[in-house]
């Protein structure tokens, strides 16, 4: 499967979001009203609705992404959670030109500090999917990456994940390393869940995306 770029007249808007560098450092000391880490903010499931696994049952369109949750744990050696990081990132209006990203929540920051802590996981941004034999599934991935560093949240979503030659969802999610599930929405739109664990870290995402219907 070729990972390519999407040309399709009167879409540049959202392009902005593929092309454009995302990147915050967040001073989190001192401040007030921040979420609680207790709980994860979503699993890798939804409660209400049927898992998409295969190409042929998604919806027929481009799928590209709305916005973004991503949620980590750092971990010791036994599996034990040592710290944890909620971020979100969303279009900050309507006309979609620019992202806003916002840190819900951070727990264990000394021990996060003092691993260096790192995460990130592969996802799609943008997909076309076939739904024959005779088509071929087109998919765009970036690495979703989380780093706390001198009592900062610093998140950037623009970095590209190695080729992986994947010719279908199956095959690039395995490829990566990453459990997934689609689930279609009643609104016509799709959400995206994700999962993966490596040592030092486990990484949860959702993603929703806006389906966009192609001229034949």
């Amino acid at each position: 499967m070729k990972i390519r770029r999407f040309a399709i007249a009167g879409l540049s808007l959202f392009f902005v979001w593929a092309c454009q560098h995302v990147e915050i450092k967040e001073d989190l000391e001192g401040r007030g009203g921040v979420e609680s880490c207790n709980s994860k903010p979503f699993s890798i499931q939804l409660a209400n609705g049927t898992p998409i696994f295969e190409d042929q049952k998604m919806p027929d369109g481009i799928l590209m992404v709305d916005k973004v949750s991503v949620y980590v744990e750092s971990i010791d050696q036994y599996g034990d959670v040592q710290g944890k990081i909620h971020i979100s990132e969303g279009f900050a209006s309507e006309k979609k030109e620019k992202t806003k990203v916002k840190v819900h929540c951070v727990s264990g920051g000394s021990q996060l500090e003092s691993q260096g802590f790192i995460a990130e996981i592969p996802a799609l941004k943008k997909l076309k999917l076939a739904h024959s034999q005779k088509e071929e599934s087109e998919l765009s991935s970036n690495n979703f990456w989380i780093r706390f560093r001198e009592g900062k949240v610093e998140y950037r979503s623009d970095l590209p994940t190695e080729a992986t030659g994947a010719r279908n969802l199956h095959d690039f999610f395995s490829r990566v390393g990453v459990d997934y599930a689609f689930y279609e929405l009643a609104d016509g739109r799709v959400e995206f869940r994700g999962h993966q664990e490596k040592m030092g870290s486990r990484s949860y995402i959702a993603i929703q995306y806006n389906v966009l219907k192609t001229r034949n």
